[in-house]
């Protein structure tokens, strides 16, 4: 029965949408549906269940809700409609349950097994692009999906970093760039994560390294943007107190 209300966005879990409250989607850290992307504002749009359905809004949000490809200030979801919010692209479900467990099921067996958007390294099982054409965020939630053990590595102009994973949790880092000092751990998997550019490929093998992280993907993605923010205020000058819609 097409009676339960979805936003599905592989990597990231199924998002089951109830009838008695409000979602608010955005990169803040308060958000109901956390979007990691540089584009979307920390309180972008919500998601609000009524009498007739599910009604979606933009939050005035700086750069905008899009509903299959239209730009959009409030309007009532259907099934299939794709929310896009900067790069990030949600699709509205009603469906059973249970279908879109087993899909979600499925699209996650696929990345144990290699085969995903994002080309196989030659020769060695494992996965291999570039930073700019997937994103570094998609990779990491993809590999937690999977549960992937191994490493990440990622190489750019003057920097080069890695990055273990234990069945699909970051558990070491490690982070060069030119004459600075290295980092490790929390600070590399952050400056690792903020890339835009460079080339990325992940080796599944053992993990010989002592785990010494053990903080979620999604709370890594939280400070990463925390730290992007920050960076990005002092670079233009802008101290001034954030507010809640930007």
């Amino acid at each position: 029965m097409r009676d339960v209300a979805f936003l599905l966005w592989f990597p990231n879990r199924p998002v089951e949408l109830k009838r008695d409250r409000t979602y608010c989607l955005g990169r803040g850290s308060g958000s109901d549906v956390f979007v990691n992307d540089s584009q979307a504002s920390r309180r972008h749009a919500e998601i609000v269940p009524t009498d007739e359905g599910f009604r979606l809004a933009d939050l005035a949000s700086a750069n905008g809700t899009l509903l299959n490809d239209e730009p959009v200030n409030e309007i009532m979801l259907a099934h299939g409609d794709r929310i896009r919010i900067g790069s990030q692209t949600l699709e509205f479900r009603l469906e059973d349950a249970e279908d879109v467990i087993e899909d979600f099921r499925r699209q996650a067996r696929a990345v144990q097994d290699g085969a995903t958007v994002v080309g196989p390294a030659p020769g060695s099982g494992g996965l291999s692009g570039a930073i700019d054409d997937v994103g570094l965020a998609e990779v990491v939630q993809m590999l937690e999906a999977g549960r992937k053990s191994g490493r990440l590595l990622v190489t750019a102009i003057g920097i080069a970093g890695t990055v273990w994973f234990l069945e699909g949790r970051i558990v070491a880092g490690e982070f060069r760039s030119g004459q600075s000092e290295p980092l490790a751990d929390r600070d590399a998997a952050c400056e690792i994560l903020a890339l835009t550019d460079g080339v990325f490929e992940f080796l599944p093998e053992e993990v010989a390294i002592e785990p010494r992280m053990d903080e979620s993907t999604q709370a890594l993605l939280l400070e990463t943007m925390r730290r992007m923010d920050e960076k990005a205020r002092g670079d233009s000058g802008f101290n001034a107190t954030e507010t809640q819609v930007c």
